[in-house]
């Protein structure tokens, strides 16, 4: 760049860093940075005084750096990306990475807005804990076709639909009628944050004698389900794939409080439900929490 021969052509091509700083909304002390990091070096430097000065071409640069940096990159990342003569896909590549971290911390924070969500729900559930009703009972086992299967945490309930969808139509088709309410079982022996681990229970008689396949997703085996020697149960009415986080904590809470321990699962029957195609509100299910006494 030509250097200014007089200190008059100076003020004139030129600007003063804080002219420069009032034109590219950065401040002088990132532009004086952005020099050491050799992001964006001052046009000219008085060797006399120090100014640093910088022209009114240099404005594009500072806007890239600045809507490049709002995309989440580092200053490394950036100094490659205006310094450097990287290619297309390579410019794709650093960003597609920046893509990835940015849905990960998306997901994190998702997590963590749960939490608090959750916890929030625990404190106003303290605060004015209902007297609810629950009852301490063996579950006696089960003569069942079932699937064990992964219901996806982003949308469970079109995963619940398709499913129903196909158990309808194996029933149909071979002509199954339910012995006694259709049941989950919950499995948590170890926390999933993607899915839940649940197994899908018909109760059938004893004319049901051989595994049905499903259209697409497997085979309801025909097994006894084991009983539960003692489990806390309530019964609920209401919107249950709602509901199921606040009543399940809600029911948790009782057994702890009067004294037993908590067991890796939980039941859902379904008196009335899915099958029944009941409105949501008007579905009535027994939480059946296994429990055992405290050692």
């Amino acid at each position: 760049m030509r250097q200014p021969s007089n200190p008059v052509e100076l003020e004139v091509d030129m600007l003063r860093i804080g002219e420069f700083s009032r034109l590219s909304q950065v401040t002088i002390k990132t532009l004086r940075y952005y020099d050491d990091m050799g992001l964006l070096k001052p046009a000219h430097i008085d060797r006399f005084t120090g100014y640093r000065y910088y022209t009114v071409e240099q404005l594009p640069r500072i806007h890239r750096i600045i809507a490049l940096k709002e995309l989440g990159l580092s200053l490394e990342q950036i100094a490659s990306l205006v310094n450097d003569n990287l290619s297309p896909e390579q410019i794709r590549e650093l960003l597609r990475l920046q893509q990835a971290e940015i849905r990960q911390r998306i997901q994190e924070d998702q997590a963590r807005l749960s939490q608090v969500e959750f916890r929030l729900r625990m404190i106003e559930m303290e605060a004015q804990m209902p007297d609810i009703e629950v009852i301490v009972r063996p579950v006696p086992p089960l003569r069942a076709l079932t699937l064990r299967t992964s219901i996806s945490q982003e949308d469970p309930t079109a995963n619940l639909l398709v499913l129903q969808g196909e158990i309808e139509q194996a029933m149909a088709q071979h002509h199954i009628r339910f012995a006694s309410p259709l049941t989950e079982i919950h499995y948590s022996d170890e926390f999933q944050i993607d899915y839940q681990d649940v197994e899908i229970v018909i109760p059938v008689d004893g004319e049901q004698t051989k595994d049905v396949p499903l259209a697409t997703a497997g085979i309801l085996r025909l097994k006894t389900v084991p009983g539960l020697p003692m489990a806390a149960t309530y019964i609920h009415r209401g919107d249950y794939l709602r509901q199921l986080p606040d009543v399940l904590p809600l029911l948790q809470h009782w057994i702890v409080d009067n004294g037993y321990k908590l067991c890796g699962t939980h039941r859902v029957i379904h008196h009335r439900g899915a099958f029944e195609h009941a409105e949501y509100a008007d579905w009535i299910m027994e939480y059946q929490h296994e429990i055992a006494f405290l050692d």
